[in-house]
C-alpha cells in the first residue's frame, strides 16, 4: 500500500538503513570522527558532540535541520556528518579473499590451552580485558603477554601504568631475557617497550589522544593499560555515573581507532566484583556501558593449588576455564589434575 511505497523511496530507505545499524555504533561515532584527520570534518563533529548532539539523535530522530537550529551549524556540514557516520555504521560489502588476507593477529599468553581456546591468543584490532582481586595475577599476566608480543621481530609495546607500581621493570627484564641471547639483542628487545606513568583519567585520555594522532609514521602491535578499571573508580567512584560513562565511550572510541589503524591488542586490567543479584556470578567494576565496550574479559581466581583464568565472553569463543601458574618465565598452563 501507500505505506510500503513510501518506504521504497530513497529518502526513507536511507533512514530505515539508519535506524537498523545506529544501534551498534551509539556513543562511538562522533568522538571517532572528532579525531578525524580531517580538521574540518573533526570541528563539526566535535560540535555536535559538544551540543550533546547523539548519533541516534543526528541520524534518526531530528531532520537535519533541526540539528542546525539547535547546533548552530551549516545543512551541508549536517549532511557531511551523516554521511560519513553512514559510512561508518554500514560500510561497504567486504570480499572474502580480503577478509582472510586480513585476519587479526594472535598474541600467545602463555597459557597454551587458554591461548587454543582464544584461536592462538589475543586479537589485535580487539579489547581484552583481564580482570580478577588483588594478587590474582593481572599485572604478571600482561607481563607474560607482553614478552610474547617482544619475541616477534621489530614489534613494539606501549605499557600505560595508571598505579605507579604495576610494571616491575626487573619483573620484565627477567621474562624478556628468557627469550633472548646476547646483551645486545636484549638491549634491542627492551628498546621496544616504552612505558608511560598516568594516574587521571585526564591524563590518560591526554595520553591516548596524543598516541593516535603522533603515531602515523610508527607501528604499535600491543599496549596494555593496568589498570584501567582502577583508574576509573578512583576517579569517578560509583556516584559519578553520567561522568564515568561519557569517559568511558569517549575512551572506548580512541582505544578502537588505535587498535584498527595500527593492527594492534589492546589490553587493559581491573579488579573484579561479586554481583549483588544473589546468583554469585561475577561482573566488571565498571558496569555495562564498559561490559559492552570489551571483545574478550577474562577474569582470574586464585585457587587453592593454582590460578585459574575464566573466559566469561569473547566475541570468537566460548566461555571457559583454564588452570595457570605464575613461574619465573612468565604464565604457563597446568594440568588441572596434576
Amino acid at each position: 500500500g501507500k505505506g510500503g511505497a513510501e518506504c521504497g523511496r530513497p529518502e526513507h530507505r536511507e533512514r530505515i538503513r539508519f535506524l537498523f545499524t545506529i544501534p551498534l555504533m551509539a556513543g562511538t561515532g562522533l568522538p571517532v570522527l572528532a579525531q578525524s584527520n580531517n580538521p574540518e570534518l573533526a570541528r563539526i563533529a566535535r560540535r555536535l558532540w559538544d551540543r550533546k548532539v547523539s548519533e541516534v539523535a543526528l541520524l534518526g530522530g531530528f531532520h537535519p535541520l533541526e540539528v542546525v537550529a539547535r547546533c548552530d551549524v551549516n545543512l551541508p556540514d549536517v549532511l557531511r556528518v551523516r554521511t560519513e557516520l553512514a559510512k561508518r555504521a554500514a560500510p561497504d560489502p567486504d570480499i572474502v579473499v580480503d577478509l582472510l588476507r586480513q585476519a587479526p593477529l594472535r598474541i600467545a599468553t602463555g597459557i597454551a590451552l587458554l591461548d587454543r581456546h582464544l584461536r592462538g591468543g589475543l586479537s589485535s584490532r580487539s579489547i581484552t580485558e583481564i580482570t580478577g582481586p588483588v594478587a590474582s595475577g593481572k599485572s604478571q599476566l600482561c607481563m607474560s603477554v607482553v614478552a610474547n608480543t617482544l619475541s616477534r621481530r621489530d614489534t613494539q609495546v606501549l605499557i600505560v601504568d595508571t598505579t605507579g607500581q604495576s610494571v616491575s621493570v626487573r619483573r620484565l627484564t627477567t621474562l624478556v631475557t628468557s627469550d633472548t641471547g646476547q646483551r645486545e639483542e636484549l638491549e634491542h628487545t627492551l628498546a621496544r617497550i616504552r612505558i608511560v606513568r598516568c594516574q587521571t583519567t585526564d591524563g590518560l585520555l591526554r595520553v591516548l589522544e596524543d598516541l593516535n594522532q603522533s603515531l602515523s609514521a610508527h607501528r604499535l602491535d600491543l599496549l596494555v593499560i593496568d589498570s584501567f578499571g582502577d583508574l576509573v573508580v578512583r576517579d569517578f567512584g560509583f556516584q559519578r555515573k553520567l561522568d564515568r560513562h561519557n569517559f568511558i565511550l569517549q575512551t572506548t572510541a580512541v582505544l578502537k581507532s588505535l587498535a584498527e589503524k595500527f593492527d594492534a591488542a589492546i589490553l587493559v586490567t581491573s579488579s573484579m566484583a561479586l554481583a549483588t543479584s544473589g546468583r554469585g556470578r561475577q561482573t566488571g567494576s565498571l558496569g555495562n556501558t564498559w561490559s559492552h565496550c570489551v571483545n574478550t574479559r577474562v577474569a582470574l581466581e586464585c585457587g587453592s593449588r593454582f590460578r585459574i583464568a575464566h573466559v566469561l565472553n569473547s566475541s570468537a569463543s566460548p566461555p571457559g576455564s583454564f588452570p595457570f601458574r605464575i613461574v619465573a618465565g612468565g604464565a604457563t598452563g597446568v594440568d588441572a589434575d596434576s
